[in-house]
C-alpha cells in the first residue's frame, strides 16, 4: 500500500470513501509507521560524506535541488552542517529558500522570499490566526529555538533519527516523517484551496507549503534567464524538497503564482535592495496581523485587571 500511495497520479484513485484529507493521512502515516518499524536505522550510516540533490533537466538547464532540515535556525547537528558546506562547496550558482542561505552559508547569498507568494492580507492573516486562537505561540517558538541551539552539540538522543541518517531515507518516506502526503496527493490537495478561493483565503493552508514550492521552482526557472546559468543548485527545507522537483517538471497552473515568481525574480536581480524591500514588507504585515490576533487576549486582560483589581 505504502508504493500504491507514493505513485498514485490522483486523490480520484482512491475509493470514494477513503478520498477526504483525513483519511488518506491516517493510511499514510500508517503506512509510514510500519515501513519505518521494518528497517534497521542503527545500519545506516553516520556520515554521509555529502547530501544527495534530486537532479532536473529542463529547456538546456540543469537543476540540483537540496532538501535541508530547516526548524527555526537550521540542523542541530554541527556534523551535519559540515556535510551540507561538503556538498555545496563545488556548485557554481546557489539560490536559497528564504533565510536558508544565512543559516548554511553566512555568506551575502541571494535568498527566494517564499511566503512572499502570500498576497499582503495572506500574511497578516498567518500570524493573526496562530496569535488569536494560541497566543502561547511565542513561548513555544522561542522554546523551540532555545532547544535547538543547546541540543547543536549534543549527541542523538537513543530511539531518534540523527540529521545524517534522516536524509538516508527516501525522500517520500521522509515527507511521512513530516507529516505530508505523498507529493502528488498534496500538490493535488493544496491547489485545489489554492485555485478555489483565489488565495482570497490562501492562509488556510497551514504556511501554504506547495504554493510556496511552486513559487520557488518559477523563482528558479526565472533566474537562470537573469543569469543565463546552465547548471544551479536550489535549497529548500526538507518538505519542499520533491515539491520543487515537480513544479520545475510540470509548471504550476497559476497565473499569480508564475507572476509573482517572475516579478520577484528579475527584481531581486536588478538590485539586491528589492528583496529587503520585499522581506520588510512581509515582516511588517505579519507583525500587523501578529498585533491584530494578540489584541483581543490583551484588552481582555486590561479589563479583567480593571473591573476585578
Amino acid at each position: 500500500m505504502y508504493e500504491e500511495l507514493v505513485e498514485a497520479e490522483s486523490i480520484e484513485d482512491f475509493p470514494e470513501e477513503d478520498r477526504s484529507y483525513r483519511k488518506l493521512t491516517e493510511l499514510w502515516h500508517k503506512e509510514v509507521n510500519e515501513k519505518l518499524s521494518a528497517m534497521d536505522l542503527n545500519g545506516k550510516p553516520k556520515t554521509n560524506s555529502r547530501l544527495d540533490y534530486l537532479p532536473v533537466f529542463c529547456d538546456g538547464v540543469e537543476y540540483r535541488v537540496y532538501g535541508v532540515i530547516h526548524g527555526w535556525t537550521g540542523a542541530g547537528s554541527d556534523d551535519y552542517r559540515k556535510m551540507i558546506h561538503r556538498s555545496l562547496k563545488g556548485e557554481e550558482a546557489i539560490i536559497y529558500e528564504k533565510m536558508l542561505g544565512r543559516i548554511y552559508s553566512g555568506r551575502n547569498v541571494v535568498e527566494m522570499p517564499d511566503f512572499c507568494v502570500l498576497r499582503w492580507w495572506g500574511q497578516m492573516m498567518l500570524s493573526f490566526r496562530f496569535l488569536l486562537i494560541w497566543p502561547v505561540f511565542i513561548i513555544v517558538a522561542l522554546k523551540d529555538i532555545l532547544t535547538e541551539i543547546l541540543r547543536r552539540h549534543e549527541k542523538t538522543e537513543q530511539g531518534h533519527i540523527d540529521d545524517i541518517t534522516y536524509h538516508t531515507l527516501d525522500p517520500e518516506l521522509r515527507r511521512g516523517l513530516d507529516g505530508s502526503l505523498p507529493t502528488r496527493l498534496q500538490v493535488e490537495y493544496e491547489m485545489r484551496y489554492w485555485c478555489r478561493l483565489r488565495a482570497l483565503f490562501d492562509s488556510y493552508l497551514l504556511f501554504c507549503v506547495v504554493p510556496r514550492s511552486a513559487y520557488m521552482a518559477e523563482f528558479a526557472r526565472n533566474w537562470v534567464k537573469c543569469n543565463s546559468h546552465k547548471k544551479i543548485a536550489i535549497v529548500v527545507g526538507d518538505r519542499h524538497l520533491t515539491e520543487v522537483k515537480y513544479f520545475l517538471e510540470k509548471p504550476v497552473n497559476s497565473a499569480w503564482i508564475a507572476r509573482t515568481a517572475q516579478s520577484h525574480a528579475f527584481g531581486i536581480y536588478r538590485s539586491h535592495w528589492y528583496y529587503k524591500i520585499l522581506f520588510f514588507r512581509y515582516f511588517f504585515f505579519l507583525l500587523l496581523g501578529g498585533f491584530l490576533g494578540v489584541a483581543p487576549w490583551l484588552a481582555g486582560y486590561v479589563a479583567y485587571l480593571f473591573f476585578y483589581s
